[in-house]
């Protein structure tokens, strides 16, 4: 009799141990392709509706994230460089997102030259500047993260002094 019970506990243990966890990640991994083939399907329907006319630019942020969770990131610069060559006149937009994409695949110096563009064009991006800083902080590069930083604080006091 109490070797069935130490049998059934062990099963138990067993169960509770591998099972579970297991039967959960099965589960988290059947979750993301149902969820990949919504998203295909809703991108396939997109285009077969509205083939001529205008891309949104929540559509192209949507697709963007899209290929960068999936660690996509020739696909998301193809389609930021395609976006870019269709609507120039979203460019801000798109080279940020590039160079957000250089960054996450370790091509500092071409994610730098984006995030230089960007704020070329738009010079009110805080996130940006953390990004360069980070990028300098990678290769090392002391006189640009002095000068990023200073830049940092007088945006930051500029943006304090704004609220009151």
């Amino acid at each position: 009799m109490t070797n069935s019970c130490i049998l059934f506990c062990s099963y138990i243990m067993f169960v509770l141990l591998f099972l579970v966890p297991t039967s959960l990640l099965i589960t988290k991994q059947i979750y993301l392709l149902l969820e990949t083939n919504v998203s295909i399907r809703s991108l396939t329907n997109y285009f077969n509706k509205k083939q001529s006319t205008v891309l949104s630019d929540q559509f192209y942020v949507n697709l963007l994230n899209f290929y960068l969770e999936r660690k996509k990131i020739f696909l998301s610069i193809s389609l930021s460089e395609l976006y870019i060559y269709s609507y120039p006149s979203q460019r801000n937009c798109v080279y940020k997102s590039l160079g957000q994409c250089y960054q996450q695949s370790g091509f500092f110096y071409i994610a730098e030259y984006y995030y230089l563009l960007y704020l070329s064009i738009s010079n009110d991006s805080l996130s940006v500047l953390y990004s360069l800083l980070e990028i300098y902080n990678r290769l090392d590069n002391r006189a640009k993260i002095s000068l990023v930083q200073d830049q940092i604080s007088q945006r930051s006091g500029f943006n304090s002094f704004d609220d009151l």
